[in-house]
């Protein structure tokens, strides 16, 4: 063995990048980390590269095994250490590396999608060729994560949202914002007042919905006829459930008072199912949304079922140890309000918290409540509009 190659990478955590701010194409990271290159023999190479590959596959689990597809090449981003042909003696050699990432990667939070056969993640690839025909190239194939954090607007992770039916009730329900990959329980409120006998209400049944979109145009017909399959789209569109369902009923079995969540809000808590959590995405290929899905049911039973989704937005929170100073020299991070800057990640300084609150929400004073705006929830029927509560 002549020589040896190693690559490693900037980070706080090894071979995890953390992305700070929200999916974006007009945005690029600047991943940088340093490629060594341990010289035993002397050598001559023509190619020394770092290369960044994002890659999915496609599985079918027949009756014996698991068949996996070709590679479906997401990202493929090349970094060449030298121009020519170049002679290394018997040494050590750092040399650093610097590749442009764009800014609506998907992360691998959510690369083990449940209900769907399709995988991804991202390596660096390390490549060295010897010149000559006897020469050995060798490569080293190094798995990286990506990780994004969320910044929540304020200090208070409660949103609210207003459900209507004119003239027969009004809600007010109070679910987080935010929602960490490591949250074992949702908690929310529901405050509920009916103007007539029919709409008082009977139950009310809470679940956590998620709800997967997977659609991808470059599979190859010859990988699709691996798993059986001649058609060379990758289209799916599932839903599941990633907590316990929660029925809540009405004290009074009887009359239904209308009392229940009037004065004093329902409250319940959701159970997160262990390893059913995927972070929140949304770019062109995969959307994961996250909901808690609340279902009003009144005491007479020919009126229909109030059906309400709150959203909630599903990853990693901004942790205050992540924060540190700028740099010595005074420089500091590139901001978040051009949309031509490169975004934060674990290669680039660190800031404090509410400079990154001013950075990211310049019109808000951090830590002051976002109550004042009130969000519309989702509606299973579109006859039901959506109505802010400041207009309930």
């Amino acid at each position: 063995m002549s020589f040896t190659v190693q690559t490693s990478l900037d980070t706080k955590e090894p071979n995890v990048i953390e992305l700070l701010g929200p999916p974006s194409a007009t945005v690029v990271h600047q991943i940088s980390g340093t490629l060594r290159l341990q010289v035993q023999k002397a050598v001559q190479l023509k190619q020394l590269s770092v290369t960044f590959v994002g890659e999915a596959f496609a599985s079918h689990l027949s009756t014996v095994r698991s068949i996996k597809s070709d590679p479906i090449t997401l990202h493929r981003i090349e970094f060449q250490a030298i121009a020519t042909t170049t002679l290394y003696q018997p040494g050590d050699y750092i040399i650093p590396f610097q590749i442009s990432i764009p800014g609506n990667i998907s992360t691998t939070d959510c690369s083990l999608l449940k209900t769907h056969s399709l995988v991804w993640g991202y390596e660096l690839i390390t490549v060295a060729v010897p010149s000559g025909i006897l020469g050995r190239r060798k490569a080293a194939r190094q798995p990286i994560s990506f990780k994004r954090l969320l910044v929540p607007q304020s200090d208070l992770s409660d949103a609210r949202y207003a459900a209507k039916r004119p003239n027969e009730i009004e809600c007010s329900m109070f679910v987080p914002k935010f929602l960490s990959t490591t949250d074992t329980k949702i908690s929310a409120k529901i405050f509920m007042h009916p103007f007539t006998a029919a709409s008082r209400v009977k139950n009310i049944v809470a679940m956590g919905i998620q709800q997967e979109k997977i659609h991808i145009e470059s599979v190859t017909a010859s990988a699709m006829a691996t798993l059986g399959d001649t058609d060379p789209l990758m289209i799916s569109d599932t839903a599941k459930i990633f907590s316990n369902t929660v029925t809540l009923s009405n004290p009074d079995q009887e009359e239904f008072s209308a009392a229940w969540g009037r004065e004093h809000p329902v409250e319940l808590d959701l159970d997160i199912l262990p390893n059913e959590l995927a972070a929140t995405e949304s770019l062109d290929w995969v959307k994961i949304t996250h909901g808690v899905r609340i279902t009003i049911e009144f005491a007479d039973s020919n009126l229909r079922n109030l059906v309400v989704m709150a959203p909630i937005q599903v990853g990693n929170i901004l942790e205050e140890p992540w924060s540190l100073q700028a740099e010595p020299d005074g420089s500091k991070p590139p901001g978040y309000g051009d949309e031509e800057s490169v975004l934060l990640d674990s290669n680039t300084s660190r800031v404090s918290r509410q400079e990154i609150h001013r950075a990211l929400y310049p019109e808000r004073v951090p830590h002051v409540p976002d109550l004042a705006n009130d969000l519309p929830p989702m509606y299973d029927y579109q006859d039901e509009k959506p109505m802010p509560y400041s207009q309930c």
